[in-house]
């Protein structure tokens, strides 16, 4: 039987700063990046094949 997953632990002082401040200074993708991602993702689909 699979044990039960414990409670994610809540940051505090020094470890929650760097965490908030790594979140804060993200910038989202280029419309040009998203693009290529995009293409990259679909060109991957067309080749596989996944039976569940």
């Amino acid at each position: 039987m699979a044990r039960p997953i414990a409670e994610t632990p809540v940051l505090y002082g020094s470890d929650a700063q760097r965490i908030e401040d790594i979140i804060q200074s993200t910038k989202p993708y280029s419309e040009d990046k998203q693009k290529a991602l995009r293409q990259t993702y679909e060109d991957f689909k067309s080749k596989v094949r996944i039976h569940i």
